[in-house]
C-alpha cells in the first residue's frame, strides 16, 4: 500500500510519550515513517524523541518553538513522504492488532477510496471503553449537492466524526489542494480550537468515496472535560471558529458555506447559551472581530432559511434556532424568549401525553 506517514505533535507529554511511540513501532506493518514534532516542550519530551530517533531510522524528529499543535501538524505535513497520512496525539496510542487490520484492509482495497476511517476507544482512569461508535460501511458521494448535504447534516458526524486521529488520509489530496490546519498564529497567537473539524471539512470537499472499518484502532486518553468558563476564553474560541468558517471560502461556494456553517454553529451556540444564558452570551459575541461577517452567511433570506432548516431539524426546532440567531444579530430578545417558551411547553405537553 506504500509508505505511511504518522504525524505526532509533542508537547510536555513525557508521562505518556513512550507508550505512544511504542504502540506505533510494535505494528507488524513496517513501511512507515513516524514524524515527531516537538512543539517547544519544557519537560523531557524532546530528549525522549531524540532517543527513539537514534534507535530507529524510521523516526524523524523536528524541534520548534511553541506554536500550537495545528502548526506542529502542518510542519509534519510539509516533510511527510508517505502515500497515506495518519495523526496521533502524543498522549494517546494505537491498539496494535486493530491498526494492523485497518492497514491490511487498505492494502487490499487498492486505493479505491479517498478516505478511510476507523473506531477509537476512550481511556478513562486506565479503563478502556471499547464501544464501537462507527459501524463498518462504505459511503459514496455522487454529486456536489450530496456532498454539501452530508457536510451540513449529522450524516458525516454520525458516520465517521470530525476527529483526525481515527482516519487515514491521502497525501496526494492534501498536497494537491493545499489542505492545512488553521494555525493560532493567524489569530494573534490565541489557542488552537476545533482545528480538526476545519481540516476535515476542507479535506471532505475533495472526497468522493469513504470506507469505514469497525476496528477500535485508536485509544484516546481522556483528561476530563474542558469547559470554557470565562469571557476571554469564550471570545478567543469564538474568534477562532468564525475566522475558520470564513476561510472555507477557498474550498466551497458561498451558497454552500452558509449551509455548513448553520449546522456546525448550532452545536456550539446552544452549548454557550446553556452555560452563559443568551443575554450574556450575546454581549460577549458582539465583541468578536468576525461576528458581523459570519452573520451575513447565517442570517440568509427567511424563506431560504426556513426551507433548509426545517428539512434538517423539523419546524419547531428550526424556528427556535432561527430566533436565537436573529436575537444574537439584532437584539430582539422578546421574539426568541417567547418562541423558546412556547416551544419547550409544547414539547413538555407531548412528553406528558406520551407518558399517559
Amino acid at each position: 500500500m506504500g509508505l505511511v506517514s504518522i504525524i505526532t505533535p509533542v508537547y510536555n507529554s513525557e508521562k505518556f510519550l513512550k507508550k505512544c511511540i511504542d504502540s506505533i513501532l510494535n505494528q507488524t506493518y513496517s513501511n512507515f515513517e513516524l514524524i515527531l514534532v516537538d512543539d517547544g516542550s519544557a519537560d523531557k519530551s524532546p530528549q525522549i524523541c531524540d532517543e527513539y530517533a537514534r534507535k530507529d531510522s524510521r523516526i524523524v524528529v523536528i524541534h520548534q518553538n511553541n506554536l500550537g499543535q495545528a502548526a506542529a501538524r502542518n510542519r509534519g505535513l510539509k516533510i511527510a513522504k508517505g502515500k497515506y497520512i495518519l495523526f496521533c496525539d502524543s498522549d494517546d496510542f494505537y491498539n496494535t492488532s486493530d491498526l494492523d487490520c485497518v492497514l491490511s484492509n487498505i492494502a487490499l482495497n487498492n486505493d479505491i477510496y479517498d478516505l478511510y476511517a476507523f473506531n477509537f476507544c476512550n481511556l478513562w482512569n486506565n479503563s478502556v471503553d471499547y464501544n464501537q461508535k462507527y459501524k463498518s460501511s462504505t459511503y459514496t458521494v455522487n454529486t456536489r449537492e450530496e456532498l454539501i448535504s452530508n457536510l451540513s447534516t449529522a450524516m458525516i458526524h454520525k458516520a465517521i466524526g470530525y476527529s483526525i486521529w481515527n482516519k487515514v488520509y491521502s497525501n496526494d489530496i492534501i498536497q494537491n489542494n493545499n489542505i492545512t490546519f488553521f494555525e493560532r498564529s493567524e489569530l494573534n497567537n490565541k489557542d488552537d480550537w476545533a482545528e480538526d473539524l476545519f481540516f476535515n471539512l476542507k479535506y471532505l470537499a475533495y472526497t468522493k468515496k469513504i470506507k469505514v472499518y469497525g476496528y477500535c484502532a485508536y485509544v484516546l486518553r481522556k483528561h476530563g472535560d474542558k469547559v470554557v468558563q470565562n469571557d476571554n476564553a469564550l471570545l478567543n474560541r469564538l474568534d477562532h471558529m468564525l475566522v475558520s468558517f470564513l476561510h472555507l471560502n477557498n474550498f466551497f461556494e458561498e451558497n454552500e458555506i452558509w449551509k455548513i456553517v448553520i449546522w456546525h454553529m448550532k452545536r456550539y451556540l446552544y452549548v454557550d447559551a446553556n452555560i452563559y444564558g443568551v443575554k450574556d452570551m450575546r454581549n460577549i459575541y458582539l465583541k468578536a472581530k468576525y461576528w458581523k461577517d459570519i452573520m451575513e452567511y447565517v442570517c440568509v433570506a427567511c424563506n431560504e432559511w426556513s426551507t433548509y432548516a426545517k428539512s434538517r431539524w423539523g419546524e419547531y426546532e428550526s424556528k427556535d434556532y432561527k430566533y436565537l440567531l436573529l436575537y444574537l444579530k439584532n437584539g430582539r430578545y422578546i421574539n426568541y424568549k417567547l418562541y423558546n417558551y412556547v416551544l419547550w411547553n409544547f414539547k413538555n405537553k407531548l412528553k406528558r401525553k406520551a407518558i399517559k
